[in-house]
């Protein structure tokens, strides 16, 4: 009679451990992200989103991709938002200066009179 054998000693199927298809990603600071083009960085986001299916098609977690694709977002929407407000300060700009502009009176286009009066009568010198 043979005696039940203890789970420690019963033989397993060793398995070797699933490796991720993708390595992690690189890890870029946030003066890397600053100092990229905008298509750097949007090839970045496009690649990172990418890896992230692949990760998740083979079960993997993919917090890592998410991470590093959430700090990408982020510098694309502060670039974003900077232009909008630095197009915004343009137009506000132009717009105050066309109204301070309205208010100057007609100006005088021939400057002869100035030319004349600057160099005593005498003919300018050009060169």
């Amino acid at each position: 009679m043979q005696k039940n054998k203890k789970p420690s000693q019963q033989s397993y199927i060793r398995r070797e451990p699933k490796q991720c298809p993708i390595p992690d990603p690189q890890v870029y600071d946030i003066d890397m992200l600053s100092t990229m083009l905008d298509e750097e960085l949007s090839d970045l986001v496009h690649s990172l989103e990418n890896d992230r299916m692949i990760v998740l098609e083979a079960r993997f977690d993919p917090r890592f991709w998410e991470e590093e694709v959430a700090y990408a977002r982020r510098e694309q929407q502060l670039r974003r938002n900077r232009r909008e407000s630095h197009d915004r300060y343009l137009s506000l700009c132009v717009d105050q200066s066309d109204v301070s502009e309205d208010d100057l009176p007609q100006g005088d286009f021939d400057n002869s009179a100035y030319v004349y009066a600057a160099t005593n009568g005498r003919p300018p010198r050009w060169n």
